[in-house]
């Protein structure tokens, strides 16, 4: 069975409706905008624990910088992730106001992608209001696909967004002119933008949710696993009332035997008795 996933816009203002797909199957399974989108989407079955469906929410392009950075030869990943953050934070006119983040594209490119944190965290505080805890944050313009030549564009609802290697930007006619001039731009729509959506779980790599933001592992019980549970509580419980219970006999037939054995040592001196019962 493929992975239940949850995509949801990452909020951008208070009280705003959020839009949400919901992936199952391998296919995008129900679709909305709604101000509470676990709810309306009902991804969460009756027997499935919260870890069973995964959550991504998606930034928008005006809110994020994706920037592709050139390889460096005879490091580890490790080193090379951490010289694009260097890089990427070199490059900012922001400093310490921006959470960044870096992957390694299919092509072996560092890439790194940057957030406000002040949004970052207004949002996840949104989020928590609605019991959401994303596994993944990431640039929604991260999940379109890189072609050979030309680029690509898809309309989230939330945001437009086109893309053309690792240059992703809002989808403004202004900048289409600057950044994507000669190159012919495929838009992705009906069968094809569904089909993005669900391969969305793979391309959860470039995750704000890093460092500071990253998410607080809790082990999640599925219902079978809450059963077995109950029924060890249970038997604690007898186990419990068992051991004073076996004790209790225990003392009253050391105490019988101890009468007994009064009894017998008298009759040497008083004489047989009789059984007072």
């Amino acid at each position: 069975m493929s992975q239940s996933v949850l995509l949801i816009a990452f909020p951008a203002t208070d009280g705003e409706a959020l839009p949400w797909w919901h992936v199952a199957d391998g296919s995008v399974q129900a679709w909305g905008c709604d101000p509470d989108p676990v709810m309306a989407s009902q991804a969460y079955g009756p027997d499935q624990a919260k870890g069973d469906v995964k959550v991504i929410a998606l930034v928008p392009s005006h809110l994020t910088t994706v920037i592709g950075h050139e390889p460096i030869s005879d490091v580890t990943r490790g080193q090379a992730l951490t010289a694009a953050i260097l890089a990427a934070k070199a490059q900012s006119l922001e400093g310490d106001k921006v959470h960044i983040v870096a992957t390694i594209d299919s092509v072996g490119e560092p890439v790194t992608a940057s957030v406000g944190r002040d949004i970052l965290s207004s949002g996840l505080v949104h989020l928590k209001a609605l019991d959401i805890d994303p596994d993944a944050i990431i640039p929604a313009g991260w999940l379109l696909p890189v072609t050979e030549d030309g680029a690509v564009s898809a309309d989230f609802g939330f945001d437009h967004v086109v893309r053309a290697e690792n240059i992703i930007a809002t989808d403004d006619p202004a900048l289409r002119d600057i950044l994507f001039a000669d190159r012919t731009v495929r838009p992705i729509a009906g069968d094809a933008f569904n089909t993005m959506m669900a391969g969305a779980w793979d391309k959860s790599d470039l995750n704000f949710r890093a460092g500071p933001f990253a998410k607080k592992t809790q082990r999640a019980m599925d219902a079978r696993q809450k059963r077995r549970l109950g029924w060890m509580v249970a038997a604690l419980v007898l186990l419990s009332l068992a051991i004073p219970l076996a004790q209790l006999a225990q003392y009253h037939w050391a105490a019988g035997k101890a009468d007994d054995a009064a009894l017998a040592s008298a009759v040497p001196v008083v004489g047989e008795m009789e059984d007072p019962d």
